[in-house]
Parts: C-alpha cells; structure tokens; sequence
C-alpha cells in the first residue's frame, strides 16, 4: 500500500447462523490491519484494529398445541394427552420447562408417559424439555 493513498474498502460478507444462540445478545466483529515492518515500525499501532458491534435482534418463540384426539372418555380408560411444542423464534430457548395440569378427576401415569415428567403437586406435572 502507497504512503499517503487513498482508503481502501474491502468487503466481507457473513452470515449471523439461525438460529442464534440461547443468550447471545449482540455481534461483535473485529478487524485489524498490520504490515511485515520491513521498512519501520508503525508510529501509531493504537489505530491498526476496529470493532462494529451490532445488536442481535432475535427472541425464542415457544407455541403449545394440545389434543388428546377424542371428545368422549370412559371413566378407568387411559387418555393419551398430546402436547405439540414448537419453536418458530430465530433465538434458541434455554431451561424450556413444559407443565401440565392434571385434569380434575385423573391420575398421573408415568408408566405410559415421555420419560423426565414429574408430579410436583397435586395436580402438576413438569417436563424438562
């Protein structure tokens, strides 16, 4: 590069990856520039780097459907509950905790349910997800 020419602009183009990590809140880009210091050293090194930091404009966008797939129900019958958990945000969520409440009238069954549920009252139950 020439003493005293003009500034150059070079582009580098990237790709913020989605979706975004959980608690990620800005995006922090650093450059810096240096030369082999065959004919000196730099009297102002203090100018050779720069950051632009943006903010990261992302969010966890839980949804939670539910069907059990009937209307009717038999009293001493099993009833598959259904809970359809989704996530369309562009920030992964952490600590996502899924808690249903018993129906009055029915009994948790852990034998037939996803493994990781547990009763934390008496009509709760807690699904670490």
């Amino acid at each position: 590069m020439t003493a005293g020419a003009s500034a150059s602009t070079a582009t580098f183009v990237v790709t913020v990856t989605s979706p975004a990590a959980a608690g990620l809140s800005n995006i922090v880009n650093a450059a810096s520039i240096a030369d082999d210091g065959a004919n000196g050293t730099d009297p102002t090194p203090a100018n050779n780097s720069s950051t632009d930091t943006d903010t990261l404009n992302a969010a966890p966008d839980l949804t939670l459907g539910k069907t059990d797939g009937v209307s009717k129900r038999r009293p001493g019958r099993y009833a598959d509950l259904y809970p359809d958990l989704q996530h369309a945000g562009t920030q992964n969520a952490t600590g996502v905790v899924l808690t249903e409440n018993l129906p009055a009238g029915a009994t948790f069954v852990s034998a037939g349910s996803t493994a990781g549920w547990t009763e934390t009252g008496s009509r709760l139950g807690h699904l670490p997800t």
